[in-house]
């Protein structure tokens, strides 16, 4: 049996819903946990523009960029998640 190479899986969380929810589900063994601080929170860039789909409600960002129909939270194929988004270009 092969031994498994040690890899690095990077996430983007608030603090209080991780310690809330545990650890995300991962396939193999998580051998080290490491919560730390950034700049960024994975949904708005350094310039103020979106990284992902965010509702046009809730973003706080550059609104000067498109709005489109996205998902914008899983389950992706469920119309319900669908809505009016700032993405990124």
């Amino acid at each position: 049996m092969q031994k498994a190479m040690p890899s690095s899986f990077h996430a983007c969380y608030r603090p209080c819903n991780l310690l809330a929810s545990g650890v995300p589900l991962v396939f193999g063994c998580v051998s080290h946990w490491q919560v730390e601080a950034d700049e960024l929170d994975g949904i708005e860039g350094m310039f103020g523009e979106a990284l992902r789909p965010v509702p046009i409600d809730l973003f706080e960002g550059d609104t000067s960029h498109p709005i489109v129909d996205a998902a914008w939270q899983p389950a992706y194929w469920n119309p319900n998640h669908r809505t009016a988004c700032y993405a990124p270009v």
